[in-house]
């Protein structure tokens, strides 16, 4: 059990400082982006960052889903909550606005991404403090 605790907190503070990463320096730094190699820019960022971010976000699911059924605690179901929502930022909000960023360059949309991934943001740093509470 200590080791799912463990993999769980450190999965979780991993995530929580590239996602702050992402959203103080990375993603400013798009509208900073000449609009003629955005294209380029955006899908060399999306490869990467997918390349690194998705086998995390994997792990992390599985490690929380695991936790939870081995202890299903008030803790241990709000972390896999907060995990929940943050796969559905992901998926149905970040997601869409890549995909359509992918296409041609928006400052709007730029500005749409860096606000909504505050949920993201705020929601691992929320799961980290959760993580702590069960060590």
């Amino acid at each position: 059990m200590k080791f799912l605790v463990i993999s769980n907190l450190s999965l979780t503070l991993i995530m929580s400082g590239i996602i702050w990463f992402v959203q103080l320096i990375h993603y400013p730094l798009f509208s900073k982006t000449n609009s003629n190699n955005f294209h380029s820019f955006h899908s060399e960022h999306t490869k990467r960052t997918t390349w690194l971010v998705a086998p995390l976000m994997i792990a992390e699911a599985l490690i929380c889903t695991i936790l939870f059924i081995k202890m299903p605690t008030i803790t241990t179901s709000i972390g896999l909550s907060i995990l929940f929502l943050i796969w559905t930022c992901t998926f149905f909000v970040q997601l869409p606005i890549h995909n359509k960023l992918n296409k041609e360059f928006n400052t709007k949309l730029v500005h749409k991404l860096i606000k909504s991934n505050w949920i993201r943001t705020i929601s691992w740093t929320v799961r980290a403090a959760t993580c702590f509470v069960l060590i």
